[in-house]
């Protein structure tokens, strides 16, 4: 008698946790927003519009002097999306095969001209490192 009020009880645990799983499960299935870096949303009636700007950044995993002018060519560099894996480990780890240097991200972008009487912010997350 003990082990069926037991198995009983156990029971209603399991079906009171597979229920409220089910329920977080639906609801961020049905709510899951268009842009979500860093809780930054489009929230229709606000005015507020999202972007992003994850395509087509430039890469390069080396250090490159005067990569920091507006002008500077760097057509030959890799293009990706972010997030992007670029993995900072100890020299150690993997059989000391790991990456220690520089790396270099690129965006090229010219806003709207639609958005020149606008307040613009740009938030800008950070990447792995040390």
């Amino acid at each position: 008698m003990a082990d069926n009020k037991q198995n009983n009880k156990q029971m209603k645990y399991l079906i009171t946790f597979l229920a409220s799983f089910l329920m977080i499960l639906s609801a961020s299935a049905n709510q899951s927003p268009q842009f979500s870096n860093a809780g930054f949303y489009s929230l229709k009636g606000s005015g507020r519009k999202v972007f992003s700007m994850n395509l087509a950044w430039r890469f390069i995993k080396t250090d490159v002097i005067g990569a920091e002018s507006t002008n500077f060519d760097d057509s030959k560099w890799e293009v990706v999306s972010l997030p992007h894996g670029l993995e900072y480990l100890p020299v150690d780890a993997s059989g000391g095969v790991n990456y220690q240097g520089s790396a270099w991200y690129r965006k090229h972008f010219t806003p709207n001209a639609t958005l020149q009487s606008k307040k613009l912010f740009l938030n800008i997350e950070a990447i792995k490192s040390k």
